[in-house]
């Protein structure tokens, strides 16, 4: 068994988070080579702990088409909702013979959100939705003013 290889990242709550991931292996003579993942699955979830049953975000977890990568994707969404300072994550592939392997994973760590969106002042919010107010045209912008 192979031990996956420890990774800690830092996500800014609010901000969307990206990662690459090249998957290399070693083949019969001992060399480091990229692992054709033609046909895996990679799936990849963070969570408060290891043991813990509830996920805290399902990273999108997409084979890019070149040979070895897997991009891991979180959305400003997923990061915003995200209220625990500290988690853990890891990413797994499955492999089209059955077999699973855990690639990487490690601590999570989030930092939260600072500068927020103010709602603009030309609007209204009514049960939680926007609702625009009419202004009348200043006179002078009218014709023949």
């Amino acid at each position: 068994m192979t031990i996956p290889a420890p990774v800690p990242i830092t996500l800014y709550q609010g901000d969307s988070y990206s990662m690459l991931l090249r998957v290399k292996a070693k083949d019969i003579t001992g060399a480091m080579v990229y692992v054709d993942l033609t046909g895996a699955i990679p799936k990849s979830q963070i969570r408060s702990t290891a043991d813990s049953v509830p996920v805290i975000a399902d990273f999108t977890a997409t084979l890019t088409g070149v040979l070895a990568e897997v991009r891991l994707v979180l959305s400003p969404a997923q990061t915003a909702s995200m209220t625990t300072t500290s988690a853990v994550w890891a990413c797994e592939i499955l492999f089209p013979a059955g077999r699973n392997s855990t690639l990487v994973g490690g601590p999570v760590t989030l930092v939260k959100q600072v500068t927020r969106r103010a709602r603009p002042k030309s609007t209204w919010w009514l049960r939680g939705r926007p609702v625009r107010r009419w202004c009348p045209p200043h006179p002078s912008s009218r014709p023949g003013s």
